[in-house]
């Protein structure tokens, strides 16, 4: 491992410039319909960036594979995103606690991206 492979996921930047579109265009419906509907629409697509990763799968596949993985734990991961919230604004009253709470965020996303996928991840020591 070495400074390169920071950079090394640019072969990905095309599908996430798909998945964004193409995502928010779906969440977006949802919360012009409601905003409960949005936000349903919001978890249960929240895996598709780890699954475009992971194994490869298009933008497309990505986002209809994690609304299959997301059956049964919408409501998981809202709580999660809630809690991850809450951190953020009370991390947000401090400067530098911005730069624990969103990687804290992202590493807790795929934590639960893992867990649902079957994995059982080990906690860093």
């Amino acid at each position: 491992t070495g400074f390169g492979d920071l950079f090394s996921g640019g072969r990905f930047l095309g599908r996430f410039i798909v998945y964004s579109i193409v995502a928010g265009f779906v969440i977006g419906i949802g919360f012009a319909l409601c905003v409960v509907p949005g936000y349903i629409l919001a978890f249960g697509l929240s895996l598709a960036p780890f699954l475009m990763v992971d194994q490869d799968l298009s933008p497309v596949d990505a986002l209809k594979r994690s609304w299959e993985m997301t059956k049964g734990y919408k409501v998981t991961i809202f709580l999660f995103q809630l809690l991850g919230t809450l951190i953020y604004l009370v991390a947000s009253t401090c400067a530098l606690g911005i730069f624990i709470a969103v990687p804290m965020q992202v590493i807790g996303s795929a934590y639960i991206y893992l867990r649902i996928k079957g994995e059982n991840p080990q906690a860093p020591t």
